[in-house]
């Protein structure tokens, strides 16, 4: 040891032990001294190297730690657990790592010493996956691929064995084809090993299903007593399932015996339906079907003969009661089709007769036949309906029009007939409708043809327009336009149509607007862009609009604000005389105009006359000599009113006097003029001039006659034979109030003598004239009957009266309404009750009864017709085509108001809705007759636009209808695929509403609205892809609602790919990942790939849409 520097003696090369050292201190003088320093040097702690171990999980072994170090090491050390603390360290120093989770643990092997410090040994032990081969598990499969895997569960990479052997391949366990393996019960083990940990099975049975086979079925027709039962057994084509079960499909009850044999004698001829059906618990089911007709005798039907204009016949209608299923043939030999009996088309036939021979056989019966002569001529064409469009030439004719027709027809609309050459013009007609009718003859009906013709023009939407707005001023977007033609539309940037087309743009702002025109041929559009300048206030206030003569009215003009301001205004009276003037306004500043109504005045711009009326107009506003803008006061009427001049011309009686106004009037001042201050109509001074004309009493003669010993009395005086004579005043009873005197002078006349002769039929009458009664024994004499004369007076009347017998007479008529009844003194003759004989009192010339004979003949008039029938819900015409009479032409006819007289058949009438539908006929001889005619009025026709959501802002469109739709038309175009297709995909990018006009095959027209909204992306949130591996990140899938929108989710359904429902939760509960789903399928997890989802929601709309999407799960 060196100790020459006993500050820093170096003791490294010692070995470990207990060590003395000496330190001595010698004085010459002194005792030397000796000093003993022992000191330990200790060896430094030794913990040795680790080692890695494996343990496989499940397995209850344990290890002991020291096993893993690397000698040498220091004993006595002390263990602890780095990964997972909670592992527990025997004090052998054994753990036990079955319960741990796959992965790599760290132990630490620490030897602690005071002086030296520590060593620390890592021991690691990788704790494997033990091999897990899933559950037992079995299922029963008709064949195809199944999911072995899925069926077992647990890890992949594992081994397959089956017994009994068969050929299947696993190399992709989750699509093992079964379709070769023949009927019965397989267990497949599946095995898994690692060559570290223990080895696992799971055990799947697979039970292959035989596929139902109930063979094919058929049909067999018996003749009624032919045969007595039936094997049905007997009826199965091919080679079936002989375990199956036989079931009366009829209802009729019918007994099958276990071997399928049924009784025919108790069964009436007829159709009757067999099922025979075999089951499998896991391939389902398999039927076959059977019909046993048990045909009575056939029977072809009759003879018969008709005439018919070709096209499609209805044989069957010519051979009733006979048997279906025979067959036809013609003669002369031709091609026809007589597959459909009911609808063969004889259109190919020329001209001419024909013999259809119907023959029937049936199994067992004898076959029979009947015939139909026929004889065909050509029908009328009228060719095909058509529907034009013209666009900016509405004149056209019908010629143009018609395709494929018969010439000599006619067109007809609303009543009114046209001829096929004839030029009309579209845009004066209301209705574009038109029937082209060819008549048609004896045996063939008329044929018709629609023509709808439509006008139309192409509408300029004109060019770009910029204008400069002055404070919120209110522009006129249809004035600004620049060569556009009126009829469109405008829209605001946010697609939203302007209910105006004034518009006020805030101060400082800029607006943008589209002119859009659409017509039915084409579409244009232009951007009109509004920058306004911001302006002060202005306001005009006229005191009073109604000023009378003298007075005046004050127009006072008002400004707030920093600017200058340039007032223009102009006045005009009714004469056209018009003044134009200015203002100008600095600041806050107010000027008044004051104009006074001056009779007979001329316009100034201070004077106006008087019973004018004038219109002040500002005609522009122009702030800082720059901005003009319109004041929109509009025009002010100022109606300047005047007095009142009127003339009074009065009578009154001589004597009288009166008061008008403040003018006293009489004899001595018959004429004036009186002012009436503010009594005009218009409330300005009432001038009249009084004129007052005096009248004398008014004298009369009443000239008139009594009858001798009568008398008359006159303002209290008896006028009679002895005062014939006299005068009367009455006052004040003239037509102008004064006194009327009245001259009377009365005539005497004498009684009137007069002749009466009689004849009486009844001896015992009594004859009662004037004062005197006669009968037969006192038959003449003189009567007198009071006030009888045409002179008012008496008569006297020399009466002789004569007997007389009674007469007889006969009353013969034809008559053609069953409902006509003919009354006669109450006694009423009808079809049933057509002769009779009548007895009329008195009824006869000499006045004595009369005797009446009656005999009536009902010769009934028939009119047959056909409906021309209502197509669409909205139509409100409709016809009958009169098609013949029994009765003689020409035929009169009476129906809605419309009369008119028929010389040939057939011939339409056409009809309103609204109209009465009772129609009378009568002909050339006078017969006639009604009809009511039951009308037929077609109900609504279901339709309506559907819309599904097939993305963000993507709606896949379509109609709701059972109608036969032959034209479409959705508006606006905007977004949409297409714009004349049924199905139209539509993107939007904000809400709209789209319209669709539709015509149907019938012609009809249809229409529908529906509001798109466009959904932002935050409305609805589901995710595309999650991983359930429990790692606790993205475990869960569920559906996020944004800002809690009013969002109802109706159902949620997970799809695999061979679209099985694998999720479909009863409860949704949305923005929840606790309601959400974990991935699993019957407590399973699922494979990763990737699925469907299929989300149905009701929007805060309540509309029903669809949102379907891939999701993709990863493990």
């Amino acid at each position: 040891m060196d100790f020459s520097d006993p500050t820093a003696v170096d003791v490294n090369g010692l070995a470990p032990g207990l060590y003395e050292i000496f330190y001595e201190v010698t004085d010459p003088i002194c005792n030397t001294d000796i000093t003993t320093i022992q000191f330990d040097i200790l060896a430094f702690p030794n913990a040795g190297s680790g080692l890695i171990s494996n343990a496989c999980t499940g397995v209850p072994d344990s290890t002991d730690l020291t096993t893993l170090l690397m000698p040498p090491f220091d004993v006595g050390g002390r263990w602890e657990s780095f990964t997972d603390p909670g592992i527990q360290i025997s004090s052998t120093s054994n753990v036990m790592m079955g319960n741990s989770s796959p992965g790599t643990y760290e132990f630490y092997y620490i030897v602690d010493l005071p002086i030296c410090g520590s060593d620390t040994a890592t021991v690691m032990i990788d704790v494997l996956q033990s091999p897990d081969a899933g559950t037992d598990n079995s299922i029963a499969s008709c064949g195809g691929d199944i999911d072995i895997s899925a069926l077992h569960g647990g890890v992949t990479g594992g081994t397959y064995d089956v017994s009994p052997t068969a050929m299947l391949d696993f190399s992709d366990p989750s699509f093992v084809d079964i379709s070769g393996l023949e009927p019965g019960d397989y267990q497949v083990m599946y095995l898994v090993q690692d060559g570290t940990c223990p080895s696992d099975t799971s055990l799947i049975t697979v039970t292959k299903e035989r596929v139902p086979n109930a063979g094919t079925g058929s049909n067999l027709a018996i003749c009624e007593g032919s045969q007595d039962s039936l094997i049905l057994n007997s009826l199965i084509g091919g080679t079936y399932d002989n375990d199956g079960t036989w079931m009366d499909m009829s209802g009729n009850g019918i007994t099958i015996e276990a071997n399928s044999e049924i009784d025919l004698t108790s069964l009436p001829g007829g159709s009757y339906s067999f099922r025979y059906l075999v089951t499998s618990p896991a391939c389902g089911s398999d039927s076959s079907d059977f019909i046993v007709d048990i045909i009575s005798n056939p029977f072809a039907g009759r003879d018969t003969t008709d005439m018919i204009c070709g096209g499609i016949v209805d044989l069957r209608a010519y051979f009733p009661g006979s048997n279906v299923g025979g067959t036809y043939t013609i003669n002369p030999t031709q091609s026809i089709d007589f597959s459909d009996p009911q609808a063969v088309d004889f259109t190919s036939l020329s001209d001419g007769n024909y013999l259809i021979v119907y023959s029937i056989n049936a199994p067992g019966c004898p076959a029979v036949s009947a015939e139909l002569s026929l004889d065909i001529v050509s029908p009328p064409v009228a060719g095909l309906d058509t529907t034009l469009l013209r666009c900016d030439d509405p004149i056209i004719t019908f010629d143009q029009v018609l395709r494929g027709h018969d010439p000599g027809g006619r067109v007809i609309q609303d009543k009114k007939q046209y001829a096929v050459s004839e030029m009309i013009n579209l845009d004066t007609i209301a209705d574009p409708t038109f029937l082209y009718i060819v008549d048609g003859n004896a045996s063939c009906p008329a044929d018709t043809a629609i023509l709808v013709l439509e006008s139309d023009v192409f509408l300029s939407a004109g060019n770009n327009v910029n204008i400069t707005d002055c404070d919120g001023q209110s522009i006129d977007l249809m004035a600004e336009l620049d060569g556009a033609d009126p009829g469109g539309l405008f829209i605001d940037v946010n697609g939203e149509v302007l209910p105006t087309t004034v518009v006020t743009i805030g101060p400082g702002n800029t607006a943008v607007f589209q002119y859009v025109t659409s017509t039915l041929c084409g579409v244009d559009s232009a951007l009109i862009t509004i920058n306004n300048i911001q302006y002060s206030n202005f306001s005009l206030v006229v005191s009073d609009g109604s000023p009378c003569q003298d007075d005046c009215v004050d127009i006072s003009v008002d400004m707030s604000g920093p600017e200058s301001l340039q007032f223009y205004y102009s006045i005009v009276d009714d004469t056209g005389i018009k003044i134009d003037s200015s203002i100008i306004l600095n600041g806050q500043v107010s000027s008044i105009i004051q104009m006074c109504v001056v009779e007979g005045a001329t316009l100034s711009s201070t004077v106006l006359g008087e019973d004018q009326v004038y219109t002040l107009t500002v005609d522009s506003l122009i702030y800082n000599n720059r901005c003009a803008v319109p004041y929109d006061l509009g025009p002010v009427e100022i109606r300047s009113l005047g007095n009142r001049y009127g003339v009074l011309d009065t009578l009154v009686c001589v004597g009288e006097s009166f008061t008008k106004g403040s003018i006293f009037f009489s004899e001595t001042n018959p004429s004036d003029i009186v002012v009436m201050a503010g009594m005009a109509s218009n409330f300005c001074d009432s001038i009249l001039t009084v004129n007052v004309a005096f009248e004398d009493a008014i004298f009369g003669i009443l000239d008139t006659m009594i009858c001798r010993g009568d008398n008359i009395t006159i303002n209290g005086r008896i006028y009679s034979e002895n005062l014939t004579f006299g005068q009367d005043t009455f006052p004040g009873a003239s037509s102008a109030g004064c006194d009327s005197i009245l001259m009377v002078q009365v005539g005497i006349l004498d009684p009137v003598m007069g002749v009466f002769s009689a004849s009486v039929c009844d001896r015992d009458s009594v004859l009662i004239i004037g004062d005197k009664s006669f009968t037969i024994d006192d038959a003449s004499g003189m009567a007198v009957i009071s006030g009888g004369a045409s002179n008012g007076c008496d008569s006297l009347v020399d009466v002789s009266i004569s007997y007389l017998n009674t007469a007889m007479s006969s009353y013969d008529t034809i008559v053609c309404d069953a409902g006509f009844n003919f009354a006669i003194d109450g006694e009423v003759f009808s079809i049933d009750r057509n002769e009779g004989q009548l007895v009329y009192p008195g009824a006869a010339a000499n006045g004595c009864d009369s005797i009446l004979n009656i005999s009536i003949t009902y010769d009934l008039l028939d009119v047959s017709y056909e409906i021309l029938p209502l197509v669409c819900p909205d139509d409100e015409e409709w016809g009958i085509t009169l098609m013949g009479t029994d009765g003689s032409l020409p035929l009169s006819y009476e129906i809605a108001g419309q009369a008119g007289e028929v010389s040939s058949f057939p011939f339409i009438i056409s009809l309103d809705i609204n109209d009465d539908r009772v129609v009378s006929f009568r002909d050339a001889i006078g017969c006639n007759g009604t009809d009511s005619i039951d009308l037929v009025i077609p109900g609504e026709i279901a339709f309506e636009i559907e819309a599904v959501s097939i993305g963000a802002n993507s709606y896949q469109l379509s109609l709701d209808t059972d109608a036969d739709i032959s034209i479409v038309e959705w508006n606006p175009g905007i977004g949409l695929s297409c714009i004349d297709c049924p199905e139209p995909t539509a993107m939007i990018n904000g809400d709209i509403n789209y319209e669709v006009n539709v015509i149907t095959s019938m012609g009809c027209a249809l229409s529908d609205t529906i509001t798109l909204r466009a959904e932002s992306a935050s409305l609805i949130f589901i995710p595309n892809a999650f991983s359930p591996n429990d790692d606790g990140i993205n475990d869960i899938w569920y559906v996020t609602v944004g800002n809690f929108a009013d969002v109802s989710i109706e159902s949620i359904t997970m799809f695999d790919r061979w679209g099985n429902i694998v999720y479909q939760p009863d409860q949704i509960i949305v923005n929840s990942p606790q309601d959400g789903w974990d991935g699993r399928y019957r407590s399973k997890k699922l494979n990763s790939g990737v699925y469907v989802y299929q989300v149905v929601y009701e929007d805060e709309e309540g509309n029903r849409k669809i949102i379907r999407g891939d999701l993709t799960i990863i493990q």
